[in-house]
């Protein structure tokens, strides 16, 4: 069975399209390192391509706004598509020791609702009449790399192996986002054309921050039954990221407000960890599993402060506190695996989330930002392997996500978005040396 288990564990990987697919982005934080425990010398490329679209239906639950919010607002293309590529390489030093490297893109985001959709502004008095979220959110991107080294000891058991590794984990992130502070009905009350285009708009550019961490695991293995075991770990980050926020005409001339300031904000990438599982079950027949868990409850929302502060009295600063995540997650998959030919391995997987830890939100309530929708969701994914020789070859995989529908409310809107689907494809190469 040792060809058969060589060939398969990549496959299975495909299978799983281990990121987990969300609306307007992907969580790929965490995944296992599975790279660091195989044998041999080995570089792998994979690329990701996600196509989604994320509609939905807004409406006031508050007094914001006065009366310039009607009473559905629909909003369209609120997701965009987005790739990624991954590339990891291992080198055996000896039987026993051998390092790997990997770089990855652990999260992406990126949302947007139409400018002038919503609007917290209050004519009657001329303000903002929910400071503490900075007006209604426009464009959020987030975008992340890493670069992970790692190297581990194996000790032979027999017919069994087990390995410990650790190593330095390198990441960057950077954010844009961007609010409105009225729609288009309320724009026609302010003076000059103040509250149209980007006059009343507020953006942010976060830049690009670059903190270390550390990943560390163990793996277990016997060849003979295909049985892989292992558990990774994967340390928070800390950050204080800083950049720079713009303020359109009508942010300076209504709300008195400068028209550039810094600004900056600590964040914390969260703490995961995974376990993955693989067992033969019948001779070229195997199931895998995956357990992963994040605590995104710790990046609740993001406190940004600027340089010029308020005085007291009136909203002249840029100072926001934006809602993020209210809950952990607990995402998990399980498949099966089968070779079907001395040189083609097929797989199949079923992935879903559990979410943790967010008994704060209301019944019938599934996140409480606006910024990061995230409900229900599960996806259904086919891969497979093709040895164009022992030494080379080239893996497919296609991913089906059912995102369901999911009700959005941060206590001044509820946004409705619709069930949607996401296809995610998948495309790689192995090479041996």
């Amino acid at each position: 069975m040792s060809k058969f288990t060589k060939r398969l564990p990549l496959a299975a990987a495909i299978s799983a399209l281990a990121s987990t697919t969300i609306a307007g982005g992907f969580d790929n934080s965490g995944q296992p390192f599975d790279i660091i425990l195989g044998t041999g010398n080995e570089i792998t490329i994979m690329t990701y391509s996600t196509a989604v679209e994320l509609t939905g239906k807004a409406n006031s639950t508050s007094n914001v706004g006065g009366n310039f919010n009607s009473a559905d607002v629909k909003l369209d293309d609120v997701a965009f598509d987005y790739m990624s590529l991954q590339v990891g390489a291992r080198l055996a030093i000896t039987d026993s020791i051998s390092c790997a490297f990997q770089t990855d893109e652990p999260y992406k985001t990126h949302t947007k609702i139409a400018d002038e959709s919503l609007s917290y502004f209050n004519g009657t008095s001329g303000l903002n009449s929910k400071k503490d979220e900075e007006h209604t959110p426009i464009e959020t991107e987030v975008t992340s790399n890493a670069w992970t080294v790692a190297c581990g000891y194996g000790l032979q058991m027999g017919k069994s192996r087990l390995t410990f590794f650790a190593g330095p984990k390198f990441q960057s992130i950077h954010a844009i986002f961007s609010s409105d502070m009225m729609n288009g009905v309320a724009a026609a009350t302010a003076p000059g054309g103040l509250g149209t285009g980007e006059n009343d708009n507020i953006s942010y550019d976060m830049g690009t921050s670059y903190e270390a961490g550390y990943v560390a695991g163990v793996g277990y293995e016997i060849k003979d039954i295909a049985l892989k075991i292992g558990v990774f770990y994967h340390s928070p980050i800390d950050y204080t990221i800083k950049g720079t926020v713009t303020g359109g005409a009508g942010i300076q001339a209504l709300q008195n407000r400068v028209a550039t300031d810094t600004v900056k904000a600590d964040l914390t990438t969260p703490a995961s960890w995974n376990l993955t599982l693989q067992t033969g079950i019948w001779p070229k027949w195997l199931v895998f599993g995956n357990l992963h868990l994040s605590n995104w409850s710790d990046l609740g929302s993001l406190n940004v402060t600027s340089k010029t502060n308020s005085s007291g009295t009136g909203d002249n600063d840029y100072d926001v506190d934006l809602g993020l995540f209210s809950n952990d997650t607990l995402d998990y998959r399980f498949g099966v695996g089968h070779q079907v030919t001395d040189k083609l391995v097929m797989a199949a997987s079923y992935a879903s989330t559990v979410k943790l830890g967010d008994e704060d939100l209301p019944d019938g309530v599934d996140s409480d930002s606006l910024r990061q929708p995230r409900g229900d969701s599960y996806t259904l994914s086919l891969g497979g392997r093709y040895s164009l020789s022992d030494n080379f070859s080239l893996s497919a995989g296609l991913g089906y996500t059912n995102l369901d529908k999911t009700t959005v409310d941060n206590g001044s809107f509820r946004v409705v978005f619709d069930e949607s689907e996401a296809w995610t494809y998948a495309l790689g190469l192995t090479m041996a040396f």
